[in-house]
């Protein structure tokens, strides 16, 4: 920070830089003067927004476009599971019976990506 005694003035020269055709967007950049970084600067902190777009090729993903500018997302059967109901005893208790009895029965797997699908067929 630079002071100006004679003017009461005091001026902070501490910046964020990024570059001109950055697609990152700041919404909002600030000096916290109450952190002490060991030196005559201030710490600067910076809310960005980070635009992304995940396309999902596999055919068996749920949506083909994902999308941080609140573009739509196309969705292509969707399944709906009712959560809630697992906090009732009786459904959570049948749940648990019906997950242990699909796991024993799992084939061994040296390899970890088998290992996954066996677990998520049994799941299904």
């Amino acid at each position: 920070m630079r002071e100006r005694p004679s003017l009461h003035q005091k001026s902070i020269i501490d910046y964020v830089i990024r570059k001109q055709q950055s697609k990152l967007k700041f919404r909002d950049c600030r000096v916290k003067s109450g952190a002490n970084c060991g030196s005559d600067h201030y710490l600067v902190w910076a809310k960005l927004v980070v635009p992304f777009e995940v396309r999902l090729n596999s055919p068996a993903s749920n949506y083909h476009v994902l999308s941080s500018r609140g573009a739509e997302i196309e969705k292509k059967d969707r399944k709906r599971y009712r959560l809630d109901l697992l906090h009732q005893e009786s459904i959570m208790f049948s749940y648990q019976r019906k997950l242990e009895t699909a796991l024993e029965n799992l084939p061994e797997s040296e390899d970890i990506l088998q290992g996954h699908n066996n677990v998520k067929l049994a799941i299904k």
